[in-house]
């Protein structure tokens, strides 16, 4: 059977090859789409390049702002989920610029480049900068768009996430909650992103200390993605990661590990090893197995955490520094002294 891969490689090599050379905004176009279907591969090295080569070429061809804003905009989405997140700052303020100049400030593609500039602000630790940017996109978003528009959702999702990052859990979970009815209405219950909105409550209850509160809801999503999606898709795999956080939470330690290693299993069929869910689920699973005190099976999976986490989110990770102590702990607790000093260094 030929896979997508296959098929996008001998797509991207006919291109690369001068196919489409006398038809500049075709090209551009079809690097374009090339370019998202790696990044929705997750295949960032060669989807960057696909979307780099189209910005080059619509930048030699004298292509308009707005066009040259739409590419702009697809790397920001790709270089967020590889996690190069200062790359994706430059082009989500240039993204901005060129939409603001084709546009006006009266259109939506304003106002998701707005949001995505908070968002990849955000990540990259500038919550000051990111919040202002946030709510004018919601707020432009709310005056342009029917009162039900799932953009408005997103932005509502997006705000959540960075007021609860600063400890507004009260304003956050309304927001989530506002978002989740939104997309009820929008959606129905069975819909991916009624999962998701429902998973977000699920992990800022339990962050607030209510796993009790959290736990129905986190069943909830994981029983919504089994429905539509299937019992290995990666969504599936990180509301199992999510469950098992309430569960440890909770307590109920052997709950919680079959929950991890379900996720973990999930995670390594759909991504492999080197991949950014794989990592973090396994820091999630060995730390339960250490605290259960089955060292050596933790040691194992938090050393390849603690070398994958670096690799895929960045070193800077916050979860990359959360790994290496985890595993530190662990060599304590097997007699591994030295061991321990010298990860946590």
């Amino acid at each position: 059977d030929v896979s997508v891969r296959q098929v996008l490689d001998a797509a991207a090599a006919k291109v690369d090859a001068g196919s489409l050379s006398d038809q500049p905004a075709v090209e551009a176009a079809v690097r374009n789409v090339i370019g998202n279907t790696y990044s929705g591969l997750g295949a960032w090295e060669v989807s960057e390049r696909q979307l780099r080569a189209s910005l080059e070429l619509q930048t030699r061809t004298g292509a308009t702002a707005r066009a040259l804003g739409d590419t702009h905009n697809e790397l920001v989405s790709m270089l967020y989920q590889a996690g190069k997140y200062p790359e994706a700052v430059t082009h989500a303020r240039e993204a901005l610029r060129l939409r603001r100049e084709a546009l006006g400030d009266g259109h939506s593609d304003v106002a998701t480049s707005l949001d995505d500039l908070g968002a990849v602000l955000m990540a990259s630790g500038d919550m000051e900068a990111a919040e202002p940017l946030m709510r004018e996109a919601l707020a432009m978003r709310r005056k342009l768009l029917p009162p039900d528009h799932p953009e408005i959702s997103v932005s509502l999702n997006n705000l959540a996430y960075l007021i609860w990052r600063q400890g507004n859990l009260p304003e956050a979970e309304s927001m989530y909650r506002e978002a989740l009815a939104m997309d009820r209405r929008a959606y129905g219950n069975d819909h991916p992103e009624v999962a998701t909105r429902i998973l977000n409550i699920a992990v800022l209850l339990r962050d607030g200390g209510k796993p009790e509160d959290a736990e129905p809801l986190a069943r909830e999503s994981l029983q919504i993605r089994r429905k539509i999606l299937g019992e290995h898709h990666s969504a599936v795999g990180s509301a199992l990661d999510t469950l098992g956080g309430i569960l440890e939470d909770s307590g109920r330690f052997a709950e919680a590990e079959a929950s991890l290693r379900d996720a973990l299993a999930i995670a390594r069929r759909a991504h492999g090893d080197v991949h950014m869910d794989t990592g973090r689920m396994q820091h999630n699973l060995g730390w339960i197995l250490w605290k259960k005190g089955s060292y050596a099976e933790a040691e194992t999976l938090l050393r390849a955490a603690s070398e994958i986490i670096p690799k895929t989110y960045g070193p800077a990770y916050r979860g990359a520094r959360q790994a290496t102590a985890s595993l530190a702990h662990t060599l304590n607790s097997r007699g591994d002294f030295q061991g321990a000093e010298k990860i946590a260094r």
